[in-house]
C-alpha cells in the first residue's frame, strides 16, 4: 500500500467477464485506462478476460450479475460449482432457467445467494441487469471475506471498514458511485496480492499452482571471510509434484553494497527433483553485518512469478530475536512491517518483516539496539539488549485516534494536531504525525493523550479547537468545513 494506515486488516476482490479464461486474445481498448496495469494482471491470472474482439470495455460499469460469478469465484467456487447450482429451487423472481440475456449467471447468482453474499431487492427481484454502486460492492468483498460483523451500519459502517481494510486504495472511491470494470481491476490487484482474509488465507493462494521453499545450510556463518552457506530452492506445484525447469535467479547484497559475486552462480535452472542449489561465501567486510539474498522463480508452465528473501548473518556470537507485531487499536496483527535493528539513529546492522501473521524473527550479532517498527508512527522503537536471555519487549503507544470529515478540501488535504503547550518545532519528540483526506474528505491522525487544535497545513486559522483525546480511545468530530 502506498498510504500507511492505522489498522492493517486486508482486503479485497476482483472483477470478471462472462467467460473466464486463462487463454484471452490481447486488449486492445485499455491503453488509456488509469489501471490498465491492474486489468492486465489479472487477465494474466485468468480472473478477467474481455467481452469479444479483443475488447474489455473498462468504463463499463459492473452488472449483478458479474459481480455474482466474481464474487463466487473469488469465494472458491468454480464453473461445475455453477453448473450444479443452477439446478437449485428458484431463489429471485428474475433469475430462473430461459430467463434471457442474463441466464449465463443463473448458477453464479444462486450461489451468491445460498452462501448470503448477496441479497435481492426485497420483493423477490435480483435485477441481473442492474448496476452497482461502490459500496454494494464493498459490502459484497467484506462479506466474501468473512469481515461482516452484526449490527455493523450500512452504509457507514462498511465506508468506514472499506477504507480501515485498504480496499480503496489507489482508487476515487465515492461511495455512491457506480463501479466501472477497470476499477473491479484495481480492487482486485489490493485484494489478490496484498490482503489476508478473516481466516488469514490469500485470495492469491487461490491462483497459485506451486509452492515455493528456501532451506539455508547455516543462517550465522564465523567473521573474518570466506566461509560458505548454501542455499536450497525447491519449487513443487499444487499437488506437491517437482517442477523441473524453473528458472531461479538470485541476488545478493549488503545494504547498499552489491555482493552478487559471491554468488556461485546467479540463474539455474530447477532439475528433476524441483531443485537448485547455490553457495553463498562471505567477505571480511560483511562482519556483524546481515546479507541479504533475494530469491526470484519464474516459470511458463505452470504459470510461477514468485519472489522471496533471506538473510544470512556473519558474526562469532549471535541472538535470534522474534515477536508479534499488533495494531495498538484494533488488535489486529500488522503484516509486511519493516523491524530494523539499529546501533544508533543511522547505522542499520539488520532487518526483518513481520509475516501475515505480524510475526517476524531476526538472526543479529549480540549487543544493545534500537529496534524500530516502521509503522509511521512516532515513538515506534524499543530498546534492546540482546545479551539477555528470554526476555520481552513491549512497545507502549499510549496514543489515541481522531478522526472525522473535511468538507471543502481538494483528496489529499494534509491534516495537523497541535497542542501548544506541548508543541516545540525545534524538538521532533513533540511533533505528531499528519494525515492527508480522503476523496470523501474523511481523515484519521494518531497522537498522544492531549487536547489538540486541528489546523490545514500552511493556514493560520484551525478547523477546530479543543479535541480531547484519550489513551486507546478513537474521537470522532464529525463532519467540519475547512477555514
Amino acid at each position: 500500500m502506498s498510504k500507511r494506515r492505522i489498522a492493517l486488516f486486508m482486503i479485497l476482490s476482483i472483477l470478471l467477464s462472462l467467460v473466464v479464461t486463462t487463454t484471452a486474445q490481447p486488449l486492445t481498448d485499455i491503453d488509456d485506462s488509469p489501471h490498465r496495469e491492474a486489468i492486465e494482471q489479472m487477465v494474466e491470472l485468468g480472473v478477467l478476460a474481455g467481452r469479444g474482439d479483443g475488447l474489455f470495455w473498462p468504463d463499463d460499469n459492473l452488472t449483478r450479475a458479474e459481480a455474482a460469478k466474481v464474487a463466487m469465484y473469488l469465494a472458491g467456487f468454480d464453473e461445475e460449482d455453477a453448473a450444479v447450482a443452477a439446478a437449485l429451487p428458484q431463489a429471485f423472481d428474475d433469475v430462473y432457467a430461459g430467463m434471457g440475456r442474463h441466464e449465463w449467471a443463473l448458477g453464479w447468482i444462486n450461489l451468491a445467494a445460498q452462501e448470503g453474499i448477496i441479497e435481492g431487492y426485497g420483493d423477490g427481484k435480483y435485477g441481473p441487469g442492474d448496476t452497482l454502486q461502490m459500496i454494494q460492492w464493498a459490502t459484497i468483498l467484506i462479506r466474501v471475506l468473512g469481515y461482516e460483523t452484526k449490527g455493523l451500519a450500512w452504509p457507514t459502517g462498511y465506508d468506514q471498514m472499506a477504507d480501515e481494510l485498504g480496499l480503496t486504495e489507489g482508487l476515487e472511491y465515492v461511495s455512491r458511485s457506480h463501479i466501472r470494470r477497470d476499477q473491479m481491476a484495481k480492487f482486485s490487484t489490493n485484494a489478490v496480492y496484498d490482503i489476508l482474509r478473516a481466516d488469514g488465507s490469500r485470495i492469491i493462494d487461490f491462483f497459485e499452482p506451486t509452492g515455493i521453499s528456501i532451506a539455508l545450510s547455516s543462517e550465522v556463518l564465523a567473521e573474518g571471510g570466506g566461509k560458505t552457506a548454501t542455499i536450497t530452492v525447491t519449487v513443487t506445484d499444487k499437488e506437491g509434484n517437482p517442477i523441473k525447469g524453473a528458472k531461479v535467479r538470485f541476488e545478493a547484497f549488503c545494504f547498499e553494497f552489491d555482493r552478487n559475486a559471491q554468488l556461485s552462480k546467479s540463474e539455474v535452472n530447477t532439475d528433476a527433483s524441483g531443485k537448485v542449489k547455490v553457495t553463498y561465501t562471505s567477505l571480511a567486510e560483511d562482519d556483524k553485518k546481515m546479507v541479504g539474498i533475494e530469491v526470484a522463480v519464474f516459470n511458463d508452465d505452470p504459470v510461477i512469478e514468485e519472489f522471496k528473501q533471506i538473510q544470512i548473518l556473519a558474526a562469532n556470537s549471535a541472538a535470534v530475536v522474534s515477536g508479534l507485531v499488533k495494531d495498538p487499536f484494533t488488535g489486529t496483527p500488522m503484516k509486511g512491517l519493516q523491524v530494523n535493528f539499529m546501533l544508533n539513529d543511522t547505522q542499520n546492522v539488520a532487518w526483518t518483516e513481520t509475516d501475515d501473521a505480524g510475526r517476524y524473527k531476526a538472526v543479529v550479532p549480540t549487543g544493545r539496539y534500537y529496534i524500530n517498527f516502521d509503522t509511521g508512527l512516532r515513538g515506534d522503537r524499543i530498546i534492546a539488549d540482546l545479551t539477555s536471555i528470554n526476555k520481552t519487549y513491549t512497545v507502549d503507544y499510549n496514543k489515541g485516534i481522531i478522526k472525522g470529515v473535511l468538507t471543502g478540501v481538494p483528496t489529499g488535504t494534509e491534516v495537523q494536531a497541535f497542542n501548544w503547550s506541548y508543541f516545540d518545532r525545534n524538538d521532533e519528540a513533540t511533533w505528531e504525525m499528519p494525515a492527508y483526506t480522503q476523496s470523501d474528505g474523511s481523515f484519521t491522525l494518531v497522537v498522544r493523550p492531549r487536547t489538540y487544535e486541528l489546523f490545514i497545513t500552511g493556514r493560520d486559522t484551525g478547523f477546530k479547537t479543543g479535541v480531547i483525546v484519550k489513551s486507546g480511545q478513537v474521537t470522532d468530530i464529525g463532519s467540519v468545513k475547512a477555514k
